[in-house]
């Protein structure tokens, strides 16, 4: 059973507080095991998960390792305060880390369910959470395989919310008749897409410089407004239309090659 909790840390789809919670097992009680949590981290930390060659399971471990540092109360060995709460961050850290590599089965799990009741934003949140929540609940050594159980848990929370809706309307037929909308269908891959786009762009994955950042801003854009032509463009800088479609296409391929290599979009 999953136990244990500990306060001040917050989901980071509702901002509710999150729960530290491990499950018992001698794998995680051993020093090798510290070691290998403290290394997880601290390599997503420096910019460098561990994408390749490690499995969920040695990321769970790590996961469920850190919960059990930050949270025991064993009299033995007791840790100070402050390291208690290195141990936590570190669970945040891999925590968040799981979500975002996981993210592609909440997505996936969305073009799948089809509901005309509720609105792409509701689901997509409800999707987000229940995935964090599958995180955070996982038990590595009982045999399932997380996407088996995460996918599961986004889908049981989708027709968990879609009856709710269903319900609501049973009671006030007239006033959802009345406001209610079709959700527009969208393309979800390219939802997922657009914010993985994004995501590179606000943390320049692509290693931009300035420059090709405040071409692309302004080509398609992003700083507000309406796009601008290369020519307007150049006129800024003082160059010409064909230098600034060389600085565009410099950009837009450091950005493919980000999205290319983002395990996501696998």
């Amino acid at each position: 059973m999953i136990s244990r909790t500990l306060d001040n840390f917050r989901n980071p789809i509702n901002g509710q507080p999150a729960r530290l919670r491990y499950a018992p097992s001698h794998r995680i009680r051993t020093g090798k095991a510290a070691d290998a949590a403290e290394g997880v981290a601290g390599s997503i930390l420096q910019g460098n998960p561990p994408e390749n060659g490690t499995s969920d399971v040695e990321l769970f471990a790590a996961l469920h390792t850190c919960a059990y540092r930050a949270t025991r109360r064993a009299r033995k060995d007791q840790l100070s305060a402050s390291e208690r709460l290195r141990w936590a961050v570190r669970w945040k850290t891999i925590r968040d880390h799981l979500v975002e590599r996981n993210l592609g089965l909440a997505y996936s799990t969305l073009s799948r369910f089809h509901s005309d009741h509720r609105d792409w934003e509701d689901l997509r949140s409800e999707g987000l959470l229940a995935l964090t929540r599958a995180v955070e609940g996982f038990n590595p050594w009982r045999g399932f395989r997380f996407s088996t159980y995460a996918c599961h848990s986004i889908m049981r929370s989708f027709v968990h919310l879609t009856n709710k809706s269903t319900k609501y309307r049973g009671l006030f037929p007239m006033g959802t008749e009345v406001y209610y909308e079709p959700p527009v269908r969208v393309d979800r891959d390219l939802e997922l897409c657009v914010d993985r786009l994004f995501r590179a762009l606000n943390l320049n994955l692509g290693d931009l410089t300035d420059r090709e950042s405040t071409v692309i801003a302004r080509r398609f854009a992003l700083d507000g407004g309406v796009g601008r032509t290369l020519k307007e463009i150049g006129e800024d800088f003082g160059l010409s239309k064909e230098r600034v479609r060389q600085i565009q296409n410099s950009a837009l391929d450091k950005l493919r090659g980000v999205l290319d290599a983002d395990i996501v979009l696998q």
